[in-house]
């Protein structure tokens, strides 16, 4: 038997290869629009099943003449099917796949090229709408002829089946079927930033230079360029992965891969797949697994070099399929930490962050590609209509699997790019690291990229496995270390708060994580650095939490409240300043400020009564004057004795509080 969907317009030809393509428009339309009448129905359904009994029998080439039809006007048909399975063959595709979404063909001995008559779905029932008006269809078994009818407007799915014509192959290994999304090139009801129409329009310029990699033959293709002809070039992949929340979750067993580019590079020149496409883009999403693992032998062959940005990321999720990646050759992110280990604060390592540098990509080749990494937002970011036609104001972005299939020439651009900056970035590093001289005790051992070769990439390669294998954590332990950690951290706060409200009383209330109210403690009165006559306040307001629950008489209290700090020291030293030219109170700031104290010192706090033994300038003990030379510079602006040592140990108990904050957030809680 064979099976198939009825067509209105088809040719059949007699092949060893060919493919059967099936199209349904999923578009809504009005109900005048949408059905036939009765008689125009049954003469579809009986030219179709001719159609199909003459596929069956072998029939000799049959030639279906001009057919030209025209609806009644002013007819209505209630009795018009409303599910059009009970009206066609009991076997034919759309009965057994009535959703459309993908459809599954088997024929025998005849093959078949067809377009599907215009569909629509309505109610989750396939309905038939009109035939074109003047349709010409050409059948022969022995002789291709091409169609000449007027096509329907498509839709945003497309299905394709491929069949090996060899009747001894069993029907697994004879059907291939490839799925695609073909959709407009932006969603429908959103507004589109003036920032991103502009980029959209730049960065469709690299679409041309992209090849889209989307079924298992064009996959073992390229595949077998990259593992020969271009087996010693440099090759940078990136990854784009859906189902993952990276804030939560480690790459390790999560996340799917929707698609991955790679952009080849050896010296000055670069790979050539045909037609000037120099970059290739592989849709999983849409493509199927097997795509994916046909790149295996590339990914899992050691002697090819493989460049990333974040190369335990990309590891990892291709990892996940089963996939061993090895031939790790540079992580641009390394790269960018051993030539510059201060842009955390400036400029950061991100991929967009450092191709957008000039400072970073100034060795760049000339011939590749100017854009650097824009981002998602930049991009995709949307403002959804409102039901009165005007603009949102929020920006958001759609979920990538859905940008993929609905914006994917743009998708295809943007995640292509991804694997171009990161070749762009890993040439321009190693140019400055190669310039760098490595000298270690004294002697000259070679260049930085020698170090990183030697040290660095042999190091992030084990990271990675480490991170693939994990580590057994006792969570139970950790959260009592949690438990001891939050109170001691809270112990170091209260210490420096009731210390500084000694100075100024409304510290007792301040937020000690404030850069601004800590530097109205210590600096009130000093002028920027970089802006002269331009000095900080000696009292400033501040609205900080009110977590005491303080209250006017007879009002309620409020989530927040207002507190005045005012300058509690003259004349502090300091050396160390931030970019805005104020002084900064940064931990290391702080330290230089406090010395080295002892712990067990940090976390006393004494009470009134020990307070009031020692007035300013009263003897110290013995061991305190012992212990004086390993304070800070505050030591003296604070009067020096016992005033200059409490001083030392409230801003020592202030450094011991942000560290014990970064090693809870850091280390404590995601272990858990």
């Amino acid at each position: 038997r064979q099976h198939y969907s009825n067509s209105s317009d088809m040719g059949i030809r007699e092949s060893g290869d060919f493919r059967f393509g099936f199209y349904a428009n999923f578009n809504v339309q009005s109900s005048k629009q949408e059905w036939m009448n009765e008689s125009r129905k049954m003469f579809y359904l009986r030219t179709t099943n001719a159609v199909s009994n003459n596929i069956h029998n072998g029939a000799t080439p049959l030639r279906a003449e001009d057919l030209n039809h025209e609806q009644p006007s002013g007819s209505t048909y209630p009795s018009m099917y409303n599910n059009l399975r009970e009206r066609v063959p009991s076997k034919s595709t759309v009965n057994r796949y009535a959703n459309t979404d993908l459809v599954k063909c088997s024929l025998t001995n005849r093959f078949a090229h067809a377009v599907s008559t215009p569909r629509s779905v309505v109610n989750n029932h396939n309905k038939l709408s009109s035939m074109p008006s003047r349709s010409k269809a050409e059948i022969s078994l022995h002789d291709w002829s091409s169609m000449e009818a007027p096509l329907p407007n498509f839709s945003n799915t497309e299905a394709t089946s491929e069949f090996d014509g060899n009747a001894n192959v069993g029907y697994e290994n004879k059907h291939k079927l490839f799925a695609k999304k073909v959709a407009p090139s932006s969603p429908e009801k959103i507004s589109l930033t003036n920032e991103s129409k502009s980029t959209r329009k730049a960065l469709a310029g690299i679409y041309d230079e992209v090849l889209v990699v989307d079924n298992i033959d064009s996959a073992e293709n390229v595949v077998r360029l990259l593992t020969t002809k271009y087996k010693s070039f440099v090759h940078a992949c990136g990854t784009e992965v859906a189902n993952i929340d990276v804030k939560k979750e480690t790459p390790v067993d999560h996340g799917e891969v929707i698609c991955f580019s790679i952009y080849s590079g050896n010296l000055d020149a670069h790979a050539d797949f045909g037609n000037g496409k120099t970059c290739i883009w592989v849709d999983v999403l849409d493509g199927g697994r097997d795509v994916l693992m046909a790149f295996a032998p590339f990914f899992e062959d050691m002697s090819i070099k493989k460049v990333c940005h974040n190369y335990s990321f990309d590891s990892h999720v291709i990892e996940n399929y089963g996939i061993k990646v090895t031939g790790f050759h540079a992580d641009t992110m390394h790269l960018a930490r051993l030539w510059d280990s201060n842009r955390r604060t400036d400029g950061g390592y991100s991929l967009e962050g450092l191709t957008n540098d000039p400072r970073v990509m100034s060795d760049v080749g000339k011939d590749l590609i100017k854009t650097g990494k824009v981002s998602m937002k930049t991009i995709f970011g949307t403002k959804k209509i409102r039901k009165d036609g005007g603009e949102g104001k929020v920006v958001y972005i759609e979920p990538v699997e859905k940008l993929q299939r609905e914006d994917r020439k743009m998708w295809i651009c943007y995640s292509s790019l991804d694997s171009v900056n990161t070749l762009k970035l890993y040439e321009s590093l190693k140019s400055k690291l190669e310039a760098k001289e490595w000298i270690f005790d004294g002697c000259p051992r070679g260049t930085m990229y020698d170090f990183y070769e030697e040290y660095w990439r042999p190091f992030g390669s084990l990271l990675v496995k480490m991170e693939t294998e994990g580590m057994l954590v006792d969570r139970a332990y950790l959260s009592e270390i949690e438990k001891t950690a939050v109170a001691e951290r809270k112990l170091a706060a209260d210490k420096f708060r009731q210390w500084a409200s000694e100075y100024s009383p409304d510290a007792k209330y301040m937020n000690v994580n404030s850069d601004i109210q800590l530097r109205q403690l210590f600096f009130a009165g000093i002028e920027n650095r970089h802006k002269h006559g331009e000095t900080w306040p000696q009292s400033k307001m501040f609205k900080v939490r009110n977590d005491e629950n303080i209250a006017p008489e007879g009002q309620k209290a409020s989530k927040f409240r207002t507190i005045e700090l005012s300058g509690i020291v003259e004349d502090l030293k300091i050396d160390m300043f931030a970019p805005n030219g104020w002084p900064s109170v940064s931990i290391d700031a702080l330290k230089i400020l406090s010395g080295k104290i002892p712990m067990d010192q940090i976390y006393t706090i004494e009470d009134d009564q020990e307070r009031d033994e020692y007035s300013n300038g009263s003897e110290l003990p013995e061991q305190d004057i012992e212990a004086a030379s390993s304070y800070g510079t505050a030591y003296e602006p604070f009067g020096g004795g016992k005033k200059g040592t409490e001083a030392c140990h409230a801003i020592a108990a202030l450094c011991e509080r942000s560290s014990i904050d970064k090693l809870i957030s850091s280390f404590i809680l995601p272990l858990q």
